[in-house]
C-alpha cells in the first residue's frame, strides 16, 4: 500500500509519515495494518522508494516465507543493484504522491 506524507480532506489532513496511529488508521481504512507492505516515497536528495515489511510476514512462519539478516555497520558486504520496478506490483492501493 502506498503511504502518502498526508491524507484526509482539507481542513482536516493529517500527517501519516513520523506518525504511527495516523498510519495505522490510514490503513486500517483500506485493508489490514498486519499484512500489509508499506511503500512511500522518501523525502530528500535523489527521489527514492522505500519498501517497509511487517515483522509478522517475515521468516519461516511469515505469509512471505523469507527472511531479514542484520549486520553490523560497516560489515555489510556487497548490497544488490538491481532496482524495484515498483510500477510493477499489482493490486498496490493507498495514494501514490511524489514529494
Amino acid at each position: 500500500m502506498w503511504i502518502p506524507s498526508e491524507a484526509g480532506a482539507v481542513p482536516n489532513r493529517k500527517k501519516l509519515w513520523f506518525n504511527k496511529a495516523n498510519t495505522e488508521q490510514y490503513i486500517k481504512d483500506i485493508g489490514n495494518p498486519v499484512d500489509t507492505i508499506r511503500l512511500a516515497y522518501m523525502s530528500g536528495g535523489e527521489p527514492e522508494t522505500q519498501m517497509a515489511i511487517p515483522k509478522g510476514l517475515l521468516g519461516k512462519s511469515g505469509k512471505l516465507s523469507i527472511t531479514a539478516y542484520c549486520t553490523e555497520k560497516g560489515k555489510e558486504g556487497s548490497m544488490p543493484s538491481a532496482a524495484v520496478d515498483y510500477g510493477s506490483f499489482k493490486n498496490v492501493k493507498g495514494a501514490k504522491n511524489a514529494m
